[in-house]
């Protein structure tokens, strides 16, 4: 067990009137419908409650269907302590006699006190219904929750997900080298998204901060460990569990449904005549780094980044660090040859390039070192660049360019009280810096890329990359400064799909920390962009195994392929026109597999339904088409059908497509309609116990431009 930190205080709550040896209560008024329990301190019995999950040191009881209390507040389950291994099986009826606790924000009886009892009274006993996590539950807007403390009220509960995704690689921890996953209970991963985390701050964009998003911990309950790649579908049941200031599912049950692409995915070979500029963090890099540290950094360069003519560098600890880095992809490769270009003087963190033979250097000069800002809060003059930018200067096939190599300052304690006021104003500052160099280049072709620390987007506190580029929008920030960039940049990221859209993952979320930039003149000459794969999605226990390229750093490496002669000059130049990107949907397109019994695809949208019966079976509707706009879902037998749907093209009479269903049955039925070509997605819940509500919707899916 990774070692805990004390992060809450429990204060007892006095105890009620006693009954042998504790007060007889059900589950959910142990938990209460606040974040801690009311009975915390107390001994408690609960009776005739039904094992539901067993592991190491305890197991996890809930109250039986019939017998939960229905509101939505408060949950109906709760993890039992027991030393050693737990006298107990999955479906026993027990009662269970012990202290109430909060064990760092998770509620639990500990049945190991001295009065402590656990006697099991039946078996084989129904599993209680288990909650369905979805699209809608646990909600992914905050300010609507599915319930009044959003995953606390299904804490100790069973779960099931009938179809997740795995939103991060394994984390890693000393006694649990491949640890949780952070996934999400939808078809898609969770990205960032323009603004200032929820609730945020008035006048200015705020980001939901996807609460959509949880961890998976797959052995937890003994079942055998997995690691998956960001991307990958599953199925699960298990039970919400508490650690480490995280909501966690542990599983009783884990089935892949589909696998993402094997990594590392390397860059696509530059074709004949191509110039290729990259980027890299290397995940600081030390003059006196290891070989297994050497060697996977080369094997990130070689094998993922193809070798490209140009690495800009960031996190390199001093020009020993950077050179023997070039030293060991010569070893490993004779014919890729890189000189180290390092201006920074000392074994501080800072940028530079690795340079291959073929391209001649100009200059190298490092350009805002005496630069200093005015710290607001009380007046001080601090350093401005602690890891300067530095421009190249060079030719390569023939074509003379610039590029400017940067690593600003990051996002942390950004909304810190006492400090946040100081990074954000040394964060536009820089970027203002930035912006300043990248106008006195504009005579040239430039590019600038690196570590922007930044979004593609605002964070609402400061849009760094639009400073840069010449993309002011105040309004759309705490805080901005003039538009210093007479004629704008592209972020070339605006070009890649929308899935493609990240170099980082921070807290399961997908982003952009890494960007490119080029000013119009050489924007007539690129010719594409790829990120290389294999290092934000990584399972950060491949940092040691020097036989792979996977997490030799943590930040994905991007590569922009150039083309010595220009392409046509066009007005105004893309540069200038309005964005071709949009801000990351939060559930990007993910193409379902038409071939599945239980997709229902018409023309280019497809239907998938989930049920839930009152006993808590589950399910996923079976598919059969009717027509190229209908088809129905059967769930228990073919010949009964349960479902209805259509979706059908209004686009000549409002502009939109249709789609309308009708059942016959009173479980609960989720429905998903996904628009294929451009990813828009809505989900539908009708109610367990009701008749279904029919579903009329004429107003969503507005894509009719898109078959054009």
């Amino acid at each position: 067990m990774r070692c805990l930190t004390v992060g809450l205080v429990v204060a007892a709550a006095s105890a009620g009137a006693g009954l042998g040896q504790g007060v007889v209560l059900e589950i959910h008024e142990i938990q209460g419908r606040g974040l801690t329990s009311p009975r915390a301190g107390e001994m408690v019995r609960t009776n005739d409650n039904v094992v539901t999950a067993v592991g190491a040191g305890g197991f996890f009881i809930q109250t039986p269907s019939a017998r939960s209390d229905g509101d939505a507040d408060t949950s109906d389950g709760i993890f039992v302590l027991h030393d050693g291994a737990p006298p107990v099986d999955v479906r026993d009826r027990v009662d269970v006699t012990g202290e109430v606790e909060e064990f760092f924000g998770f509620t639990r009886i500990d049945a190991t006190v001295a009065a402590g009892t656990v006697s099991i009274d039946g078996s084989n006993q129904a599993l209680p219904a288990a909650v369905e996590f979805n699209g809608s539950r646990p909600s992914p807007d905050p300010a609507h929750p599915s319930c009044r403390r959003e995953y606390e009220c299904y804490e100790g509960m069973r779960i099931r997900i009938a179809t997740g995704t795995v939103s991060s690689g394994s984390q890693h921890f000393g006694s649990d080298p491949v640890a949780e996953m952070y996934v999400t209970p939808t078809s898609s991963r969770g990205f960032r998204e323009p603004g200032i985390e929820y609730p945020g701050r008035p006048g200015l964009p705020v980001w939901d901060g996807n609460p959509e998003v949880f961890e998976l911990d797959p052995d937890k309950l003994g079942l055998p460990n997995v690691s998956w790649v960001p991307g990958t579908t599953f199925t699960a049941t298990g039970v919400l569990g508490y650690e480490f200031g995280g909501y966690e599912i542990w599983p009783t049950e884990l089935t892949v449904l589909t696998r993402a692409a094997t990594q590392p995915r390397a860059v696509r070979a530059k074709k004949p005549g191509e110039i290729t500029v990259a980027s890299q963090n290397l995940l600081n890099l030390r003059g006196g780094a290891g070989a297994t540290k050497l060697a996977k950094l080369s094997r990130l360069v070689r094998e993922v980044l193809r070798s490209p003519d140009i690495v800009a560098v960031q996190e390199v600890g001093g020009r020993t660090a950077l050179q023997n880095l070039a030293t060991r992809i010569r070893s490993d490769d004779s014919n890729v040859r890189y000189t180290a270009h390092l201006e920074a003087p000392g074994s501080s963190q800072s940028v530079g390039f690795l340079v291959r033979s073929g391209v001649a250097v100009v200059g190298v000069t490092e350009h805002g070192r005496s630069e200093t800002f005015v710290d607001p809060r009380d007046g001080t003059v601090d350093r401005l660049h602690d890891r300067p930018p530095v421009v190249l200067e060079a030719t390569a096939a023939g074509l003379a360019f610039s590029v400017v190599a940067i690593h600003n300052r990051s996002l942390i304690d950004v909304d810190d009280a006492a400090r946040g006021e100081w990074v954000r104003t040394k964060r536009l500052e820089q970027a203002q810096s930035v912006a300043r160099l990248v106008e006195s280049l504009q005579d040239s072709r430039v590019i600038v890329l690196g570590d922007f620390n930044a979004f593609q987007f605002t964070d609402g506190y400061v849009d760094v990359v639009g400073q840069i580029r010449g993309r002011v929008t105040p309004d759309e920030s705490l805080m901005s400064g003039p538009d210093l960039v007479t004629r704008d940049l592209c972020n070339l990221i605006d070009r890649l799909p929308e899935p493609e859209k990240y170099s980082f993952i921070f807290g399961g979320n997908a982003q952009v920390l890494d960007h490119a930039l080029v000013n119009q003149s050489l924007e007539r000459h690129v010719v594409d962009i790829q990120y290389a794969r294999g290092n934000a999605d990584a399972a950060r226990h491949n940092e040691d195994d020097a036989t792979n390229a996977l997490f030799a750093a943590d930040h994905d490496g991007l590569v922009v392929y150039l083309s010595p002669e220009a392409k046509p000059p066009v007005e105004p130049s893309p540069c200038e026109a309005a964005d071709t990107g949009s801000p990351p949907d939060p559930d990007p397109p993910v193409v379902a597999d038409c071939s599945r019994d239980d997709v229902l695809c018409l023309g280019h949208f497809d239907v998938q339904v989930e049920w839930r019966t009152s006993d808590g079976r589950t399910g996923r509707g079976m598919a059969e088409k009717l027509t190229g706009e209908s088809g129905y879902f059967w769930f228990f037998e073919p010949a009964n059908i349960e479902m209805v749907i259509k979706v059908l093209d209004g686009c000549a009479i409002d502009g939109h497509f249709w789609v309308f269903a009708a059942g016959l049955t009173d479980v609960e039925v989720t429905t998903t309609v996904h628009d294929r070509k451009n990813g828009a997605r809505k989900t539908w819940v009708s109610p367990l116990g009701r008749l279904f509500e029919p579903i009329r919707n004429t107003g969503t899916f507005d894509g009719c431009e898109d078959r054009r």
